[in-house]
């Protein structure tokens, strides 16, 4: 796994992307069957790989093992999680809430978007893990002064 991230990032690559569940069965009761494809060890060592890389991690993952092992290892984005449980959406104390001191992705329109929808072509603010990366709104306010 560290062999694939290092050659990955040696090509250029600016995020990782893994599936770390298989294909998925119904039983006659609706819950999803799923089987894990990489262990939590591989898991840890790809994330670990990447991120001293600087590299975001993002998992194609459905439920079971891998969408917790995936966790666990700390990826940064699991897509899907469609037989996520109460325990594997408990997101965490720096994300979940949009206040002082946690991470957020935000951004922000004069307008109302669900009233005109291309006001989300006039973006005016916007957050990225907690870090302002762009501010209209505070440049226009400084400007008018």
């Amino acid at each position: 796994m560290r062999a694939a991230v290092r050659e990955l990032a040696h090509y250029g690559v600016d995020h990782i992307k893994m599936t770390t569940t298989g294909p998925f069965v119904f039983k006659p009761n609706g819950d999803m069957v799923n089987q894990a494809l990489p262990s939590l060890e591989e898991l840890k060592a790809a994330v670990d790989e990447a991120h001293r890389r600087g590299l975001f991690v993002a998992t194609h993952s459905y439920g079971g093992d891998g969408l917790k092992w995936a966790l666990e290892a700390g990826v940064d984005d699991i897509q899907h999680a469609v037989a996520a449980d109460d325990a594997d959406i408990k997101m965490q104390d720096s994300v979940g809430t949009i206040e002082k001191g946690k991470y957020a992705d935000l951004i922000a329109v004069a307008g109302d978007p669900l009233q005109d929808i291309t006001e989300m072509q006039r973006v005016t603010f916007v957050m990225k893990g907690g870090e302002v990366v762009r501010n209209d709104v505070a440049a226009r306010a400084m400007s008018s002064r």
